[in-house]
C-alpha cells in the first residue's frame, strides 16, 4: 500500500505543470536612448577632459544602483519638475566648457544631453 501511494506521489509529481516565468521587463525604447546617449556623452566627456578649461561634474546616474536609475528614469518621464532632470545633469564651471559640450554631443552628435553651467561649483 505504502509503495503504491509513493508511486502516486512520484507520478502526481512528475504531472504538474510549472507555470511560465514572468515575461522580462524590458527597458522603453525612450529609457534605452536616453541611456545610451548618456553613455556616448559620459564617454566623449571623459575623452575630452583637456579641452575643457574648467570642472565638469558628470551625471550622478552613472554612480547609481539599478533600482536607483529605474527610479530616476521613471521620475523623468512621468515628473515635470526640473529637478527630475539633476541625475542626468552633466555640469560645467565654466560656461565655454559647456558650450563646446553641447555643439559636440547635442549639436554634431544629435545626443540627447542635459547641461547646466554652474561657476561655484
Amino acid at each position: 500500500m505504502k509503495l503504491i501511494f509513493a508511486l502516486m506521489q512520484a507520478v502526481e509529481a512528475l504531472t504538474v505543470e510549472e507555470s511560465p516565468p514572468p515575461p522580462c521587463k524590458r527597458p522603453s525604447v525612450e529609457t534605452t536612448n536616453i541611456m545610451s546617449d548618456l553613455t556616448t556623452a559620459v564617454e566623449w566627456t571623459r575623452r575630452h577632459m583637456t579641452r575643457f578649461q574648467g570642472r565638469v561634474s558628470l551625471p550622478t546616474i552613472i554612480y547609481m544602483t539599478e533600482v536607483e536609475k529605474e527610479d530616476a528614469l521613471r521620475t523623468l518621464r512621468t515628473s515635470d519638475d526640473l529637478e527630475a532632470k539633476d541625475p542626468f545633469l552633466f555640469i560645467f564651471t565654466q560656461q565655454e566648457d559647456m558650450e563646446v559640450f553641447l555643439q559636440d554631443c547635442a549639436d554634431q552628435q544629435d545626443l540627447e544631453v542635459h547641461a547646466m553651467f554652474d561657476g561655484e561649483l
